[in-house]
């Protein structure tokens, strides 16, 4: 009697592993992954290479490029630094012709240095590509100097700087003396600038040629009116001289240049002394 054979013989040897121990299907599984790993480092390395090159590139196109070198240094104003390029250049440690880039240089810092000299307000620092570096610079006003020590000068608001770096180097200015040491300084010049700037904009035709601080109730002026009459003249303390300076100008018309002595200290009257 013929015995059937079993189809469960034959799907178990259609099941059976390699000699290593694993499945055609593992295997290949295997082969796939080893092939992405291979893969990612590729485009890994391509990657980390075009970074290399593009971190290269602004280096070789603009801070290597000799056109970008800078050239020239360009300083703009209307006071003593117009045109000083070469003292400038000192003063922020930037030299053009030496082969450096313009894209290196920080025009924060340039602002910074600039600023350490006394004489200028503000700065506004520009490159203009492709080789220049433009200073547009707003100088302080001298209106007044010191004595005895007639090197410095200060503003309409008291800032202090040399006379040489302003363009006041070859004009003459109203003189501050006679400054008390144990008073602050801003405070006891601040009266004799107001007084000087009022003139400067509002009485051109009287000139102040200086003015003592030795008290601090009063200023002792010398000053000249259109440019004839010679006048002692002294003034109290104010915020505000428009009204004595009015009144004095009046007082000279009136003695058609004679007097030559005022005193405005007592509310605004005209007090000749003898």
């Amino acid at each position: 009697m013929a015995v059937k054979k079993s189809s469960g013989d034959g799907n178990k040897s259609k099941r059976k592993s390699d000699a290593s121990g694993k499945t055609p299907s593992d295997s290949g599984r295997g082969r796939r992954i080893a092939l992405f790993c291979i893969l990612l480092l590729l485009l890994l390395g391509v990657a980390v290479g075009l970074i290399a090159i593009l971190l290269k590139v602004p280096d070789v196109l603009l801070n290597r490029n000799k056109r970008f070198e800078l050239k020239r240094i360009r300083v703009i104003s209307t006071g003593f630094w117009n045109g000083k390029e070469r003292e400038i250049a000192e003063y922020i440690k930037v030299a053009p012709g030496q082969g450096q880039s313009v894209f290196t240089i920080n025009v924060g810092d340039v602002r910074k240095r600039i600023g350490n000299i006394q004489s200028i307000d503000s700065c506004e620092a520009n490159i203009i590509l492709p080789d220049t570096l433009e200073l547009n610079l707003t100088e302080r006003v001298p209106r007044a100097m010191l004595y005895p020590a007639t090197h410095i000068v200060v503003d309409e608001y008291g800032n202090q700087f040399k006379r040489s770096e302003s363009s006041a180097a070859n004009r003459v200015l109203p003189m501050l003396y006679d400054l008390r040491g144990n008073e602050a300084f801003a405070k006891q010049i601040k009266p004799a600038l107001t007084l000087i700037m009022t003139a400067i904009k509002d009485y051109p035709d009287i000139s102040i040629k200086h003015i003592s601080l030795r008290s601090a109730r009063w200023l002792k002026v010398y000053l000249v009116y259109r440019e004839q009459v010679k006048c002692n003249v002294l003034f109290p303390i104010s915020e505000d001289y428009h009204f004595l300076l009015n009144t004095l100008q009046s007082a000279i018309l009136n003695s058609r240049g004679n007097l030559h002595n005022f005193d405005l200290r007592y509310n605004g009257q005209v007090i000749i002394p003898r």
